[in-house]
């Protein structure tokens, strides 16, 4: 089913979710922090616990199978495990330094440099045009703005704007709305005439099935009554 759009609202929607989205992400990383720093400690415990009972089992006295052969075997499992651990512990830093990275903002100048400063259309593709219609917001804003992406750079460096704001503030042009809106409506023309016509096409499909079931039931009631007039 095609959405349709409230066309007088639509930007200040648009607005509103880029806002929101940031208040999102905070959000998030509160709720997420602790989830975290739970499964850290549960690691911890889990890794101590696996060093105290590969002590208990190295210190067995074994009289069924040879020592050295026992102890060889557990000193293999214990090397496996060892690995398994240090690959699972790498992968749980590598998300909690990413997360501690977002809620304190280190590194945060680098990450600016790279999207922001450097090629803010981009930037804007990545965190703000909205999904259903992001071939169509990137299509506009490049071809209004390919030319000044290098100004953009400069003056979100200068911070004379963040990404953000500048991105607010090239959305309310009118040119730049009208152009969206105009593809947007183009767009879901094209979506409902699809709907249409597979519509349409089910409803044949259908009328089909229905006049095969009347020609089988014909069929059927037609075989059945020349049985009985043979009698």
């Amino acid at each position: 089913m095609v959405k349709d759009i409230d066309l007088e609202n639509f930007f200040e929607e648009e607005k509103k979710r880029i806002m929101q989205n940031f208040k999102k992400n905070n959000i998030k990383y509160l709720i997420t922090s602790p989830i975290f720093l739970v499964i850290i400690y549960i690691f911890k415990k889990s890794f101590f616990a696996f060093l105290t009972k590969f002590e208990k089992l190295w210190n067995i006295e074994i009289t069924s199978i040879q020592p050295i052969l026992y102890k060889s075997l557990l000193g293999l499992v214990f090397f496996l495990l060892l690995i398994i651990y240090f690959i699972i512990a790498f992968f749980i830093l590598k998300v909690v330094f990413l997360y501690i990275f977002g809620i304190f903002g280190f590194f945060k100048e680098e990450i600016k440099d790279t999207y922001e400063t450097r090629n803010p259309l981009r930037y804007f593709e990545f965190n703000f045009y909205p999904k259903e219609y992001l071939k169509i917001f990137k299509r506009v804003f490049d071809n209004n703005f390919s030319e000044e992406n290098e100004k953009f750079s400069k003056w979100i460096n200068s911070k004379r704007f963040s990404a953000k704001e500048l991105y607010i503030k090239l959305l309310d042009s009118e040119k730049v709305q009208k152009e969206i809106l105009n593809e947007i409506k183009i767009q879901n023309d094209k979506l409902k005439e699809k709907e249409r016509k597979e519509e349409e096409r089910q409803k044949e499909k259908e009328i089909e099935k229905l006049a095969e079931e009347i020609k089988v039931t014909g069929e059927i009631e037609e075989f059945f009554d020349k049985i009985n007039s043979r009698k």
